[in-house]
């Protein structure tokens, strides 16, 4: 995930444990690709 939103592994590391918030782009790439995978679950 870290590759395709274009950050280190580390940073989405931070970010899952809450010590750093994404600034708001990441966050909606990030938000985009849930929602795909969401959908992809949905649809199989």
């Amino acid at each position: 995930m870290a590759a395709t939103l274009g950050v280190r592994p580390s940073t989405v590391s931070r970010w899952e444990t809450g010590r750093a918030v994404p600034r708001s782009d990441v966050a909606l790439r990030w938000a985009d690709l849930l929602s795909l995978d969401a959908q992809r679950e949905r649809a199989a």
